[in-house]
């Protein structure tokens, strides 16, 4: 396909808020890195990442939309084979401090940020195709969710293991299984979690959720960093203290993880409640002329593929942001396209040339 069709029509809301949050992420990414030791070596990592995804963006809008379809069940499988090697490697090792990826000469690799995609192509295409009663097609969903779920959750990452099942409960939903099914689901997996709290749940995770519910019990524990988010956005007032002025990112108060976990507390306190605002919006943006190209297209694995996507972001920006304010426990998840992250970036990347792929093929049915 030649490359000009990537012009020929573009999507400007989409594009233009979509660069828009690359900006404010490159932005914030410098000033948090800056308080740290390898300040200079984030940031080009950053901008290497940025270059490689904007590679993989272009090559993936310009796929021809059969190659999509085809090979769902094998990037699928792709992805938990990774997410197998990772079980095996955790079980071998038999240390405390979990793997989380895969080492390739001087290349990482995080299996569970590609299972997102990998999980939304298949769901989209069974969901698209099969012709199998309600029952059948929610058991056959659930089972496909279920796998990277368990090895996911087994590393332990309760975080993207969570995401990866609100992916299959919001795909469900707009597909044709009867509602009952998934809130049946829901108030199961709710109960099972509760009553295996001590099996399923590692130390600190359930520390994490107790101090959530209780505040004032660990103040200078797992509340710590909750607690200087909150701080850090709250003394950005209106305005914001000035980029690369934010006291509490500088003087190591906001934990390591400020540039990717964090960074919505960095916004918070160098660009206060404008620059908060301004992030929301562009997401906003963002998400709504991705949901606008799902409705344009007549291919329903289109439509359930950009819906999935959505989804997925929608999750993780409600997380990130919520436990930056402390409305939701802390956990992994970072803010797409604004935080660090090398594996998390790229999926997200890849992820945003498939909607982009998705308008440039829309008004085209195929039958695969």
């Amino acid at each position: 396909m030649n490359i000009f069709i990537l012009f020929k029509r573009p999507h400007w809301l989409y594009l233009l808020s979509f660069i828009g949050l690359l900006i404010w992420g490159s932005i914030a990414i410098f000033s948090a890195t800056q308080s740290l030791y390898h300040e200079t070596n984030f940031f080009q990592q950053h901008i290497l990442y940025l270059i490689l995804g904007i590679v993989l963006f272009i090559s993936v809008s310009m796929l021809s939309s059969d190659w999509v379809k085809v090979g769902s069940w094998l990037f699928y499988c792709f992805c938990v084979s990774l997410l197998l090697v990772l079980f095996a490697q955790n079980l071998l090792q038999g240390s405390e401090t979990p793997l989380r990826w895969i080492f390739v000469g001087p290349l990482s690799i995080q299996p569970s940020e590609l299972m997102k995609i990998g999980l939304i192509v298949v769901l989209a295409k069974v969901y698209s195709e099969s012709d199998a009663p309600s029952h059948l097609l929610f058991l056959q969903g659930l089972l496909i969710t279920s796998i990277p779920v368990g090895l996911i959750a087994f590393q332990p990452d309760l975080g993207t293991a969570i995401s990866l099942f609100m992916i299959f409960l919001i795909m469900t939903f707009f597909s044709r299984i009867n509602f009952f099914y998934l809130l049946g689901l829901f108030l199961s997996s709710l109960g099972i979690l509760w009553f295996f709290r001590q099996y399923l749940f590692h130390e600190y995770q359930w520390k994490r959720i107790v101090s959530f519910l209780n505040p004032e019990l660990d103040p200078t524990g797992e509340n710590w960093s909750v607690r200087q988010a909150l701080i850090a956005i709250g003394s950005g007032g209106l305005k914001g203290k000035g980029y690369l002025q934010g006291t509490q990112s500088k003087m190591g108060f906001l934990p390591d993880t400020k540039y990717s976990d964090f960074i919505f507390a960095v916004i918070g306190e160098e660009f206060g409640f404008f620059g908060c605002f301004m992030i929301i919006a562009l997401f906003g943006v963002f998400l709504g002329s991705s949901l606008s190209i799902a409705f344009q297209t007549k291919d329903l694995f289109q439509k359930f593929m950009v819906v999935g996507i959505v989804g997925m972001w929608l999750v993780q920006i409600i997380i990130n942001i919520g436990m930056n304010v402390g409305l939701l426990p802390v956990t992994g998840l970072p803010l797409p396209f604004v935080s660090y992250g090398g594996s998390a970036l790229i999926a997200n990347f890849l992820c945003a040339g498939l909607i982009y792929h998705v308008h440039i093929h829309k008004g085209q049915i195929h039958y695969i």
